[in-house]
């Protein structure tokens, strides 16, 4: 990046910040997020992706620091909104949300994958962000497709989102559907994961 022939605009530094979350290499990502807020403070990327880097890393304290810069700057984030289809009717879920009328079956049926929530997997010692996991968009709308199959085991879970998939959520449908026998699809704001047998088509490369 230092040795370009060019000086690297946000962009170059934001893909290169990517690249860091994809590898997991704290160091460089740490940089790449100040670079990429020095020159473009307004890009919620450059306080997101360290953060996720930080939660990853268990650095709860330097991803707290994170967050509060971008309060402080009164930044947020698009709101994460997944949808799924049932009967020719569109379900929609955001975060957190409890409005469906199945609410209380979702969460239910959210709650036999507590065991996973609580495993290696996550590296998360935090009670408080287990629980925040539960509530993502996605997981609602795979927990409202698992409902709705009713013991269909050839029946594809189908959810739709507006923002990239978060790679605790990736994890979790990959787990859901070697548990369940379930093919679940995401289409994302990136591409589509095809999840089949604990393996996604992206080889967990997005």
């Amino acid at each position: 990046m230092k040795n370009m022939p060019f000086e690297p605009d946000a962009m170059s530094w934001k893909c290169f910040l990517s690249g860091c979350w994809t590898h997991k290499n704290l160091e460089l990502g740490n940089i790449a997020g100040e670079e990429l807020r020095q020159i473009d403070p307004e890009d919620t990327a450059g306080y997101v992706l360290p953060f996720n880097l930080y939660t990853w890393a268990g650095k709860w304290e330097e991803a707290a620091e994170v967050m509060k810069l971008m309060n402080e700057r009164m930044l947020k984030k698009e709101l994460s909104c997944s949808w799924i289809q049932e009967k020719g009717k569109i379900h929609r879920f955001i975060v957190g949300d409890k409005h469906h009328p199945q609410t209380q079956e979702i969460y239910e049926k959210l709650k036999e994958f507590d065991g996973f929530m609580e495993g290696d997997m996550f590296q998360c010692s935090m009670t408080e962000r287990r629980e925040q996991l539960l509530d993502h968009s996605e997981r609602l709308a795979i927990a409202f497709g698992l409902i709705s199959v009713n013991g269909n085991a050839r029946a594809p879970i189908k959810v739709f989102k507006n923002l990239r998939a978060c790679p605790d959520c990736h994890e979790f449908a990959k787990h859901v559907s070697l548990v369940t026998g379930h093919e679940i699809v995401i289409r994302d704001s990136r591409r589509f994961h095809h999840f089949k047998e604990g393996k996604c088509s992206c080889n967990d490369y997005w």
